[in-house]
């Protein structure tokens, strides 16, 4: 099926994964896409690229609002859903925010869809869903499924929710079980990690765990083409695609990597384009002191003649921190997002 002609409304579309999925859907011709944010995690400066596209439209709205959730929704023939709690640490003091800012979310997407009569739904999935599986491949019916974080368990019940949705209600859905993904407007990390930490103590790099913790990287553009490629090969029912590269790297190789004084030089400049993309500070404002610590341990690892990302690692994670990223644009209305707000059970209402 193709995108062109089509009506999509992006769920959680001003965020890393959103905006850049907002992109591709315009440039594959779709008749129509709405954003529909909350912009707690989000930013009006990743949709620059499309700011003057009569096809483009964004809405501010929360998910937990049924009614204006519908109400967005109709007239629309696909829906996006990439809205989800997007600090997973933050459950560790919190364990509840990934139910009721990630499971519950997909419930109020599904019956947003059934009162609306929307029949197609791509879901973002994580690779969370399988647990700790060390560094053997998997493949999507590859259980027992026995998550280790209450986000891959939010996931996990998404997908089973939206299932049975597909199967009672004629539904149709892709669900796309990432891997790490990385890439221009990301926000969060491991190499961000790194760099924060360096900032606190430059001669010495604080790995959580031992470092053995393997993952796989995949650029945002691959995940984006993923998603177009499945729904395009797909039909009917629901379906479950693993979106992620065959190499993988553990976090110890990131911090142990070296780099030539050219590679070096290289690769700094291109840490600082990949952090900037956290910036969320718009011009003429005062900097996060976060964003200022991230920018100034970048330059500490120049001056010391040490990197974190180099050209040894692998190749979408290389692209993510090649990518150029784009400064936020001034904007007579932009203010600084207040931080998400604490998890708490939103009234329930009717559409």
């Amino acid at each position: 099926m193709s995108v062109a002609g089509r009506k999509f409304i992006v769920i959680g579309g001003a965020g890393f994964i959103g905006s850049h999925v907002v992109e591709r859907l315009l440039q594959e011709k779709a008749a129509k896409v709405t954003v529909f944010d909350n912009f707690s995690s989000g930013r009006k400066w990743h949709l620059e690229h499309g700011r003057i596209q009569p096809r483009l439209r964004v809405m501010r709205g929360d998910v937990a609002d049924l009614p204006v959730l519908a109400n967005a929704m109709k007239g629309h023939d696909t829906v996006v859903h990439l809205a989800s709690n997007p600090d997973i640490a933050r459950a560790a003091k919190e364990p509840d925010i990934d139910f009721y800012h990630g499971t519950l979310l997909t419930q109020q997407v599904l019956e947003a869809m059934r009162h609306c009569g929307v029949k197609r739904l791509w879901y973002a999935s994580g690779s969370g869903v399988y647990g700790e599986r060390g560094e053997a491949a998997v493949a999507e019916d590859d259980g027992p499924f026995c998550p280790i974080s209450t986000y891959g368990a939010s996931k996990l019940a998404g997908e089973a929710l939206i299932a049975s949705y597909c199967a009672m209600f004629g539904m149709t859905a892709n669900a796309f079980r990432f891997g790490n993904v990385v890439g221009a407007r990301q926000t969060h990390g491991v190499g961000l990690d790194f760099l924060r930490r360096l900032r606190l103590e430059p001669e010495r790099l604080r790995i959580l765990g031992d470092g053995s913790q393997s993952k796989p990287y995949v650029h945002v553009s691959d995940a984006v083409s993923a998603m177009l490629l499945t729904d395009a090969k797909t039909e009917g029912g629901f379906a479950v695609f693993n979106v992620a590269t065959a190499d993988a790297l553990r976090v110890e190789e990131i911090a142990n990597n070296k780099a030539s004084a050219a590679e070096t030089k290289q690769a700094v400049q291109s840490l600082l384009d990949l952090v900037r993309a956290a910036e969320t500070t718009p011009p003429g404002q005062k900097m996060d002191p976060n964003v200022k610590s991230v920018l100034n341990s970048a330059k500490v690892l120049q001056t010391k003649n040490r990197v974190v990302v180099t050209a040894s690692i692998p190749d979408a994670l290389l692209r993510a921190a090649l990518t150029p990223v784009k400064t936020p644009p001034a904007a007579a209305d932009a203010k600084p997002s207040a931080p998400p707000a604490a998890a708490k059970k939103p009234e329930k209402k009717k559409p």
